[in-house]
């Protein structure tokens, strides 16, 4: 440096240098304070778990309608939800059970049906059951009587005030088919699911409830149901067609034959697949020839059927499904035996609608409690123990179900 060269500075240059070397070094016996450790982030209170208790046992109102499609096109679906209904109805002490009035919605119409019902004295109404009527008799009803509809409105159409809603909702499965993609460690994946309203409303509920998770679609396909071979759209999907066609480009350019095996995509975390039995026993095999077999796969209860041999090729699956089919409950393995022993002829097929009228009916006194005390009512975190589900009221008056999850083995759904 040029102060340094100075004449009155050289003197002390020996000194200079000795000080600048030592202030590099640590004292002799003098250690540097150790490093402290980051501050300890306070962890957020673990989220309160909503409390499951069993259904009110409390007073049913003396007269009951019931509204369900007894004959017609929907005559086997109305027959399913009146009996398991009325296989509730029959724990009741014979001395305290409520008269029940059963309405045939073919013959009367959603509206006519809630206005006659109404006119005969009914202190509570269950049913419609088919979404076109569920709109009619909302558009009738007035809030002087409770309506429990069978299905659920439109989102653009508002509930009139004592109107509760209760569905086995396919899109809900879909948004639990996501939060459970996410609990699992899959945010990023695909989905397949059939050309149509069915398809396009499943898909769209999984990916928004997806994406406010944090996670994302990142490809999506369409399959016709008539069709028994989806290898195109599943190649397509998994990418598995744009590695035929670099394999094809590099064996022209180099005018020799390659050793090849196609190469899926492989940022892929989970697939999820929206079928009914028949095909998902197509699509799930499909899958793992499409070397996409060890790619967990996602759907809900519509890809499972109720016969035992039937399940095979879906080893794997990942499903929600309700209490009553699994058997994952005491009172659902209850509910269920008492069915099969009041229609041991019928119980066997569309047990999913058993349970849905067996539900039905253990809802009234929730709802009537909720209309008595609605303060008391209006913060509750509670779920219904039901056997379609673990049951929850919105402020809206909608009934969501929480599901139980199972994984194919051998054919055989196994808790998960």
């Amino acid at each position: 440096m040029r102060f340094l060269a100075r004449p009155a500075i050289r003197p002390l240059l020996p000194l200079l240098l000795s000080a600048i070397m030592l202030a590099g070094c640590p004292s002799p016996g003098v250690r540097p304070p150790p490093p402290q450790p980051p501050a300890e982030r306070p962890e957020p209170p673990p989220a309160e778990k909503p409390l499951v208790r069993p259904p009110l046992q409390v007073a049913y109102p003396s007269r009951i309608a019931l509204l369900l499609p007894l004959s017609g096109n929907y005559e086997a679906l109305g027959i399913a939800v009146r009996d398991g209904f009325l296989a509730a109805w029959f724990q009741q002490d014979p001395e305290q059970r409520p008269q029940v009035r059963i309405y045939d919605m073919a013959a009367q119409g959603g509206d006519n049906a809630l206005l006659l019902a109404l006119g005969e004295g009914a202190q509570f109404v269950v049913g419609p059951l088919l979404k076109d009527e569920v709109s009619a008799a909302a558009a009738v009803a007035d809030g002087r009587v409770p309506v429990l509809a069978l299905n659920f409105l439109s989102d653009e159409t508002e509930a009139p005030a004592g109107f509760y809603q209760f569905a086995l909702s396919p899109e809900d499965e879909a948004r639990q088919a996501a939060q459970r993609a996410i609990a699992d460690g899959h945010a990023r994946g695909v989905a397949l699911v059939p050309i149509g309203d069915w398809g396009n409303r499943i898909l769209n509920a999984f990916n928004e409830e997806l994406t406010q998770l944090g996670g994302e679609v990142i490809g999506r396909s369409a399959y016709a149901t008539e069709e028994s071979d989806h290898s195109p759209v599943i190649q397509q999907l998994l990418r598995l067609t744009d590695s035929r066609e670099r394999h094809a480009r590099l064996t022209a350019r180099l005018g020799t034959r390659l050793e090849f095996q196609p190469r899926r995509r492989a940022d892929i975390e989970f697939i999820f697949v929206a079928a009914r039995p028949s095909q998902g026993r197509l699509i799930r095999p499909q899958l793992k020839f499409h070397y996409a077999g060890d790619i967990p796969m996602y759907t809900t209860s519509e890809v499972f059927d109720a016969d035992p041999n039937a399940n095979i090729d879906l080893d794997g699956v990942l499903f929600p499904h309700m209490p009553w089919v699994l058997a994952s409950s005491a009172q659902a393995i209850d509910a269920r035996r008492r069915v099969e022993t009041a229609w041991p002829s019928r119980a066997s097929h569309r047990g999913n609608l058993y349970a849905f009228g067996y539900d039905a009916w253990q809802l009234i006194p929730e709802l009537i409690a909720r209309l008595q005390d609605p303060a008391r009512y209006r913060l509750s975190n509670d779920r219904i123990d039901g056997v379609t589900g673990r049951l929850s009221i919105d402020p809206q008056g909608r009934i969501h179900r929480e599901l139980d999850w199972a994984r194919i083995r051998n054919g055989q759904p196994q808790q998960y």
